[in-house]
């Protein structure tokens, strides 16, 4: 499936979200949001828990081998229908949306029992509600101490706490991230996309943070990588599509899970 999938630059319209177009959902002002500089080091947070290893990556010449190998069973193909897309309408929460897929996927992967999060629970504490962008640097920490709540305790692109349901504050810590690692090259993307592993990925041409899941093959016979976006089913292939190298490289912070509390909704 994910060879058919549309592939995304900065010149299509796939790049354009379907509301606005000057969306730059992870490019806030600094000053505005005060929240951490650009791909800070975790370690130095009071809620991280980072998983400091140096990656081995996959020589780029087995590459190609390796996804004839094994295509049709990486983390697009697993994850299938099982896991319906994102879509943050309006507001500003991509990055908020990218983070919680990949603990929707990284479950889904281990085993567990297939469950949408919400976004707006992780995005809202930190924000105070504002429509405003961010980064996975403020994501973090929040996963990390707090979790995030399954979307049906709070309603979809509400950015008011008061509509929630009033247990989203204990069912969130049901959800929350344990350990992860993040990634600073193509290669490092690259080897965890053949390693299972989802990936929120920032990127700055786009102004905007969708979630890498595993590698497709473009038709320059070049490999690539399938993001779930948050723009809803009729964006791209049922909410998914596929970067290049050029497109798909984050350059503003990227991050994956390892390790997240296991429970069952």
């Amino acid at each position: 499936m994910s060879n058919n999938l549309p592939i995304v630059t900065r010149d299509s319209a796939l790049a354009r979200h379907p509301t606005y177009d000057d969306l730059q959902s992870i490019l806030p002002m600094m000053e505005e949001a005060s929240v951490f500089p650009r791909r800070t080091l975790y370690a130095s947070t009071a809620f991280a828990d980072p998983l400091h290893v140096r990656m081995e990556t996959i020589p780029r010449n087995l590459w190609k081998k390796l996804f004839d190998n094994q295509e049709g069973s990486f983390l697009q193909d697993v994850l299938a229908e099982q896991l319906a897309p994102h879509n943050q309408g309006q507001t500003r929460y991509c990055w908020a949306h990218a983070c919680v897929r990949t603990l929707e996927a990284l479950r889904v992967w281990q085993g567990q029992q297939p469950c949408l999060l919400s976004a707006e629970s992780i995005a809202v504490p930190i924000t105070g509600g504002r429509n405003r962008g961010g980064t996975c640097d403020e994501a973090i920490p929040q996963l990390r101490e707090y979790g995030a709540c399954r979307q049906e305790l709070w309603p979809l692109n509400d950015l008011n706490e008061r509509h929630a349901e009033p247990s989203w504050k204990v069912d969130r810590l049901r959800f929350r991230l344990l350990r992860w690692i993040e990634t600073k090259s193509w290669d490092e993307q690259m080897t965890l996309a053949f390693k299972r592993i989802p990936l929120a990925i920032g990127l700055g041409w786009w102004g905007h943070m969708p979630c890498q899941l595993g590698p497709a093959r473009l038709p320059n016979g070049e490999l690539g990588i399938v993001i779930d976006n948050s723009w809803g089913p009729n964006w791209g292939e049922n909410g998914r599509g596929v970067l290049d190298e050029e497109h798909g490289t984050a350059d503003l912070g990227a991050f994956a899970p390892i390790v997240e509390t296991w429970s069952e909704p």
